[in-house]
Parts: structure tokens; sequence; C-alpha cells
């Protein structure tokens, strides 16, 4: 770059030489931007007026102007060089930038035009093309442009117009820069912050738009700081635990995993865990529902992911090839109206079974996850177990993908490998539901065996899992809920005893058990509580479920982590924003103190919620959540 400047006979005014000094500190800029200079090299003045075609003046005063924002450092005798931070000396920088960076983007999202606007998205794109490409030098280009773009682009001259929001950002970036010069990393993830930051600046959201930009910066340093050495750690980020227990991890140093892990064993995190369930909200918004689309989606969320055993279920599932050595497989698939039918007979050595499932499509008022409508059952009668049997294959032992999901996870959270009850999707899909409760009473040895069957499947997979080095049970039992028909009575004669099963199992591996019923709680509560449950949700409160928030935290909160509670329909979807901040803000107040408390939801996000009830949703958690 070359800057002419005429010399005139007489002095220049101060107006033009600080016009230059501007423009020689703008080239300075830009030549650390694009990484043409890196820490620690040399700037001399003489060499610089030379190249930029300028008096000396005017490249000292940009030199001390950019030593003065701490891009560079002086020394007497060596003159300027680019600045060199240590890693504390870099998470201090975040520290700052957080605050300033959040406030540019609520700035931004409130006060940027349509061109601001329009050039921010371009910038994203770029970003997305360069990562797509594997160009991580261009990735981090754009990177750089976005946040500065937003720190520009907002208007207030005192973010923009002092330097110091951006020097700062520089900082930070060619320190990171040249640490990635001598440890290549991989390219940056493609679970990318800045789209939740442009989705609240496009929504004109400025909250949101804090929140996600604050996060972003966030969590960049508390990935930085985990290398910090212990003793730094514990300089920058005191311990808050008593003398004594040794910790290198703060409560304002927490990852989602030490946030979700502290309130479960009943301590106060830096903020409650913010852990909904997201699945039928995202498969409608984005077209999936898997954990990158969860990760990027939600980067505010402490995740508990749940994922399927790995176990073929061919109960309630119906693929087009069965791996049942044993057994001939006849199966016809057509269409009846709107539906599909689904007819089967499996010839089994004990016999032959069959049924008839009629499937809605997906969508419209059936839901992105419509149940099946069951005409026929496999299991009509006492001897129909013996030919069941064949059709249910070994546990899974391969838990390879459990680790390899905690792996793109990271500290961000915990997988939790969903094991069924006996009833759900079990012995409750092999036969209607209502026969298996006059069982009960009709036929006891029968409706023993039908259970005891699944149950003893579901304590051999819980092995596996805890073998394979997996700590987290996700236990479902939603189908043995009072809210599908059980009497409290029968819950505690039939089910707490095989809850407690599950729990001791699992708590013999120094496991951790999540129990999951979306109906009414109130009169089984303690009974799983008794069992040893260390969390349960997703407690409902009425209309649609019977939990009483304030009750379950005095009577079983001490020893049982709660985990939802806020209405997915009538508050989340149906209601207002402030209804949501109303909600959290009462929900926290009670179940906050001591831990034991995860705010979640009372099932999955729907599809159809309102972006502004979506953004008011995090922003109450986050703000209501804080611990002292």
């Amino acid at each position: 770059m070359s800057i002419v400047y005429s010399m005139q006979p007489e002095r220049p005014s101060p107006v033009s030489r600080a016009s230059l000094t501007d423009l020689v500190a703008e080239a300075i800029f830009a030549r650390l931007a694009a990484g043409d200079l890196k820490p620690g090299d040399r700037l001399a003045e003489v060499a610089l007026a030379q190249e930029l075609e300028v008096s000396r003046t005017p490249v000292r005063e940009a030199l001390q102007r950019l030593t003065t924002l701490g891009l560079l450092s002086r020394d007497t005798y060596r003159g300027s060089r680019v600045a060199q931070l240590s890693l504390a000396q870099l998470c201090q920088v975040y520290e700052v930038r957080e605050s300033l960076e959040g406030t540019a983007a609520g700035v931004f999202a409130l006060r940027a035009g349509p061109q601001e606007r329009a050039e921010l998205r371009a910038l994203w794109r770029r970003m997305q093309r360069a990562r797509a490409e594997g160009d991580a030098r261009a990735v981090r280009g754009h990177d750089f442009e976005f946040h500065r773009q937003i720190i520009r682009g907002g208007g207030n001259e005192y973010l923009a117009g002092a330097g110091h929001a951006e020097a700062l950002m520089l900082l930070a970036f060619l320190v990171r820069r040249s640490r990635d010069d001598e440890a290549p990393q991989d390219i940056p993830s493609t679970q990318d912050p800045h789209a939740h930051v442009l989705a609240a600046i496009e929504a004109r959201d400025g909250v949101a738009a804090e929140a996600a930009m604050r996060a972003h910066v966030r969590d960049t340093r508390l990935t930085l700081a985990q290398a910090l050495p212990a003793e730094e750690h514990r300089r920058l980020y005191p311990p808050h635990n008593p003398p004594g227990e040794v910790t290198f991890v703060t409560r304002a140093s927490m990852t989602g995993r030490e946030r979700i892990e502290a309130a479960v064993r009943h301590e106060e995190p830096d903020r409650v865990p913010i852990s909904p369930r997201t699945g039928a909200y995202l498969t409608h918004r984005h077209g999936r529902g898997d954990l990158a689309t969860e990760m990027a989606q939600f980067p505010d969320m402490d995740h508990m992911w749940i994922v399927y055993d790995g176990t073929p279920n061919y109960i309630g599932s119906y693929p087009d090839a069965y791996d049942l050595p044993e057994v001939e497989v006849e199966q016809t698939k057509y269409s009846e109206g709107e539906y599909q039918v689904v007819e089967r007979t499996f010839h089994t050595p004990a016999g032959r079974l069959s049924d008839r499932t009629k499937i809605p499509p997906s969508g419209r008022e059936y839901g992105v996850s419509p149940n099946p409508i069951k005409t026929e059952y496999l299991v009509k009668a006492p001897e129909d177990l013996g030919r069941l049997s064949y059709l249910l294959p070994p546990p899974n032992r391969d838990f390879g993908f459990v680790h390899d999901l905690q792996a793109q996870l990271g500290d961000k959270g915990v997988v939790m490998v969903r094991v069924a009850g006996a009833l759900d999707h079990q012995a409750g899909d092999a036969r209607d539901m209502q026969d298996i409760m006059t069982d009960y009473y009709d036929d006891r040895a029968f409706f023993d065996a039908e259970l005891d069957i699944h149950h003893r499947r579901s304590l051999e997979l819980i092995r596996n899992i805890h073998e394979a080095g997996i700590p987290w049970i996700f236990g479902s039992w939603y189908y043995t809920s009072v809210s599908a028909g059980w009497s409290p009575r029968i819950y505690e004669e039939v089910f707490i005893p095989m809850i407690r099963e599950h729990v001791q199992l699992t708590h013999s591996y120094d496991g951790l058990y999540d129990l999951y019923d979306d109906g009414k709680l109130s009169r089984t509560m303690t009974l799983v509580a008794d069992a040893g449950v260390d969390v349960l949700e997703t407690c409902t409160p009425p209309p649609v479920g019977d939990f009483d928030l304030a009750e379950a935290k005095a009577t079983i909160g001490a020893v049982t982590t709660l985990k939802g509670y806020v209405d997915l329909l009538y508050v989340v979807k149906h209601g207002t924003p402030e209804l949501i901040e109303r909600t959290i803000q009462e929900a926290m107040e009670i179940a906050r103190p001591g831990g034991g408390w995860i705010c979640g939801t009372s099932d999955s996000f729907r599809e159809g919620t309102p972006d502004e009830n979506m953004a008011a949703y995090w922003r109450a958690c986050l703000e209501y959540g804080r611990y002292e």
C-alpha cells in the first residue's frame, strides 16, 4: 500500500496531520489483520515512512496510537513491535471482548440498516464457503471482518470510534493465529456460533444478539482457559469451593458438563443448567434434529443428548429387512387413504405371530413424529410370549457411536443412552396397553411374564452400557405413568421395584440415572426419589401435568435433581414472551437455591413456536438462572 503525501512549504494543519495519522494507522492495522505481521515482529519508523511515502511524524503518531490500544509494544532502544501475549493475558482480553462485542452486537441488531445487515450476511456466507472448502486462513479472515462489521456498523461512536473494541479483537486474532501456526489446529467447527448472532440480528432482537455474541466469545475464552497451568488458572479464576477441596474450575468458568454434574450433586453451579428437549422443533425448522444441529442452533444449551441404545427393535419399527436368523418374515406395505399400512407375519420356531399398523403422514395435525396406530398386536395370548422371544435380538454391546457423540459434544454436556422400561416401546407395543392393564387382574402370571421378559433384557442392556464406560442412563418410563392409566398402588407395587433395580445397577458402576415420565407425578415422585433416581423429568405443571415445583423442591429436592417444568405448549408455544419470562423467573426462584435443578421443558419445543418466544425462553433462563 502506498500513501502519497505532497510536502507543502507551510506546516500541515492539525486536521491534515490527524487524517494522515489515521491513514497510516489503518494501513498498519490492515497488515496486522491480513497476517503480514506477527506477534514479536519489529516495525521500524524509517522503513514504514519510506514504504508509505510519508514523513516520520504521522508514522510515529500512528505507532503510538496502536501502542496505546495494546496492539504494539514499545522498547526505548528497539522501537515498536507487534504485541505478544501470554495465554493468561489472552484470556483477559476475551473477558473484555465479551462485554464490548456483546454490547456491539446488541446495538447493531437494533440500529444497523438494510445495507449493513446485507453486508454482514454476505460475510457470513463467504465464511461458510471457505469452511466448506477447507480454507482455514480465509475462514479466520472472514471471521475477523464479521466481528469488525458488527463493531463498526451499529453507529455507536464510542464503540467504533475509540478503536478499543477493534484493537482487542485484532489482538486476540493475532495471538490465536500465531498459536495455530505453531501447532496447526483443525479448521474451525461447522457448529458456527456466528449463525446465532446473525439470526438474532436479522430478527432485530438486541437482547438475543448480545447474548449470542457473549456466549460465542465466552466459550472461546473457556476453551483457552483449559490450557492454563493450574497455578495460573487458580490466580485468574479462584476456586469457589471451601478450603481443602481440590478444584481448578470455578463457577465463573464452568462448562456445560461441569454445570450439569454440579447440579446433580446438589451444588450451585455458575448458573442453572439449561437443557430443554429440541428434536421436534429442530426437525421441523431445519429438517434434522441431530446433535450437530442442536449444538449449532442453541449455543447456550447445556446438552443432555439422548441416544438410542443401538439394539434393533422389531416390535415398533418396520424395516425392509430383518436380522432374525430363525424367523421367516412376511411384510406388506400399502396405502390406505393418507395412511401407510404395514402388515406383518413372523414364522418363528415356536409358532406364528402377526400384527397390523397404520402410520400417519408426518406434518400437519399429526406433528413431525406421528405415533403409529396398531390395529392388531403381536401378543394376543400367553403362548405368544415364547414366539415373541425370537423377535428380540441380544442387547447391543458396541457403543463406540456413543463415545463418538460425546467426543463431538466435548465439554458442552453429556450423552445419555436411552434404556426403555419393560412397557415403553416393548411390552406396551407388543400388546394393547388396555389388555395389559386387565391382565394384571385377570391373569397375573401372564402379566408378570410379559413384563419380565423385557425387564431382564433392560438390565442386561444397562450392564453392557456401563461396561463400555458410559455413565449416563436415560430411563424411559412414560408408558408406566399414572397419566397412562396406572394407579399409584400398582405403580408402587410393580414398577418401582423395576426402577430400583435399574438405579441400583447403574449406581454400582458409579453411573447416573435420569428417569423420564412426561405425565402426572405428584403421587409418584416420592416413590421415584426413594428408588434413588438421580434426575427426574419432565416435572410437567398443570394443566397438562400436576407437578407442584415448590412442593417437590421441599420434599424430594434435596435428593433428586428436578428437570424440565416449563410447559412447551401453553407457555412456550402459545404463550407470550412476558408469560415465558414470568414462568421461568418464578421457577428459578423456587428451584434454583441449593442446586438440584435443571431448567428444561415438559417435552420438546414444538413446531410453530414463534421466534420471539424461543428468544424469550433463552433470555429468561440466562437472566434468572444466575447464582450470585
